[in-house]
């Protein structure tokens, strides 16, 4: 005969969760420099923008609505130093800044034609590292999303909700 008695058929008292609320935890470096990127890219697109709100792509030249546009990088976002420079950040399209893995050779050209090969050589060959702290990083988050929610194209583009 089995053993009626065994795990499973206990009468088990019933437990209650008790739900802790949760402390709100300190936004990381990471999370802070995403933001950063953010409204850096918005602030450049939004820069470059005519008043209707449409931007050219630098590579493809072809126009665009600023909030429909990426942000392209000459030199790599790798590079901490030119990351958010505003000499090697343009507004791009999707078509050439991923497909096309940002269309080097037109953004060269269009380096070139804007700078000069000398210093278009200079930004390909520097190196030099640069750390930027936690509390740098959030003044730059508040500068840039300030530059960008006082802008009109904002506003609009906040009534719109493109």
């Amino acid at each position: 005969m089995k053993n009626l008695w065994n795990k499973t058929t206990r009468n088990k008292k019933e437990k209650t969760k008790i739900v802790k609320k949760k402390k709100p935890r300190a936004r990381t470096r990471s999370r802070e420099v995403k933001d950063l990127d953010m409204w850096f890219s918005r602030y450049i697109r939004i820069l470059y923008a005519r008043k209707d709100g449409m931007v050219q792509c630098v590579t493809s030249k072809k126009w665009f609505h600023w909030a429909e546009i990426q942000l392209g990088h000459f030199i790599t976002r790798g590079n901490y130093k030119y990351r958010r420079d505003p000499i090697n950040c343009y507004p791009q399209c999707y078509a050439d800044n991923v497909m096309k893995k940002w269309n080097y050779i037109e953004y060269t050209f269009f380096m070139i034609g804007k700078y000069w090969i000398d210093y278009v050589e200079f930004l390909k060959n520097d190196k030099e590292l640069v750390k930027i702290s936690t509390a740098e990083i959030k003044e730059m988050i508040e500068k840039y999303k300030w530059l960008v929610v006082e802008h009109p194209l904002w506003q609009e583009y906040l009534e719109k909700k493109w």
